[in-house]
């Protein structure tokens, strides 16, 4: 395993997304057909009120959740979705130890490392509750193959159209 890349940031944090974040969530989760988002995860895509409700709801279940980075001004920058459990390819079991995360930083926010922040925190959040994050990242998702870079994760299996990485929460 790698050495995550330290960055620091004091004004953010990260708290799972209630009923009452719909509007927020929706005001970042829009998109058109060319946007990452809908490429990658459009399974978090929101296009009115009733969807973004319908989202964090459905999202926020016993064995999964929905998180947000927030700046300290209180705007969502970034989703987060931790779905208990981790099947590798090929494994007959789940490991519960793991948590499988797919995540999407808003459009006007990308460039500024509120994945890694977010995730960083998400560590500190839930590392008595997990052990480690387990992503799936298409090969063609440079971004999102740059944050395991950052954060140090390790990566399991290279797919033919997929990466696996395994990011340990440590203290």
């Amino acid at each position: 395993m790698k050495k995550a890349k330290k960055i620091k940031r004091t004004d953010l944090s990260v708290r799972q997304l209630t009923e009452a974040d719909a509007h927020v969530y929706l005001q970042i989760s829009q998109c058109d057909s060319t946007d990452t988002l809908h490429k990658f995860v459009s399974f978090l895509e929101a296009h009115t009120l009733e969807e973004a409700k319908r989202r964090i709801v459905t999202y926020n279940k016993q064995y999964e959740k929905l998180y947000g980075l927030f700046t300290k001004s209180n705007r969502l920058v970034a989703v987060f979705n931790i779905s208990d459990g981790v099947k590798e390819h090929n494994a007959d079991d789940i490991d519960s130890k793991g948590a499988t995360v797919h995540f999407f930083v808003g459009k006007r926010y990308i460039g500024n490392n509120y994945a890694v922040l977010g995730l960083q925190e998400l560590a500190k959040e839930l590392r008595d509750t997990y052990e480690y994050f387990y992503f799936e990242i298409k090969k063609s998702n440079s971004a999102s193959l740059a944050v395991q870079e950052h954060l140090g994760s390790e990566l399991v299996r290279d797919g033919s159209k997929h990466k696996y990485y395994k990011y340990y929460l440590v203290s």
